[in-house]
């Protein structure tokens, strides 16, 4: 884990793969009715950013966990392994689930392609506004992109 002191500015391309990764997190915790407090792409505590939820059973947080490497293997196009503190929360939870981490995986991957819409909403909310988004500015911007995808 890199120390606070180590934490420098992202480059560009480096702040579009965080706001998806980060997206993913606080988009896949929404849609299982998880209440997000607030997701920033901005460092901090040695992160390049963060999603704080509200606490969820074991299952919902694997898959929130699960949902920021797969937005952000999607966005680039590259199977990524997860960050460490997303596998130390994999890591923890799993052991006392009934199913293999395969399950897990298959059914947090197929979540963040149901809302990709969402995520890249959410994304490029972090990227053009100030690098942060509270819980009633998320909840308004999932449900308006979601919204504008509808059929009309």
């Amino acid at each position: 884990m890199r120390l606070i002191s180590e934490v420098r500015a992202l480059e560009p391309g480096e702040r579009e793969v965080v706001a998806h990764h980060e997206a993913g997190h606080a988009v896949i915790a929404f849609t299982l009715g998880v209440p997000v407090e607030c997701v920033t792409i901005e460092p901090f505590a040695g992160r390049s950013g963060i999603v704080w939820h509200h606490k969820t059973g074991p299952e919902n947080e694997i898959l929130i966990a699960m949902a920021g490497p797969f937005a952000e293997a999607q966005f680039t196009g590259s199977r990524l392994f997860c960050a460490g503190d997303d596998e130390d929360g994999i890591a923890l939870a799993l052991p006392h689930m009934p199913e293999p981490r395969e399950y897990y995986e298959a059914k947090a991957a197929a979540l963040v392609k149901e809302n990709w819409n969402d995520i890249e909403a959410i994304a490029f909310e972090l990227l053009v506004g100030a690098g942060r988004i509270y819980g009633e500015q998320l909840d308004l911007a999932i449900r308006c992109a979601r919204l504008l995808k509808s059929p009309r």
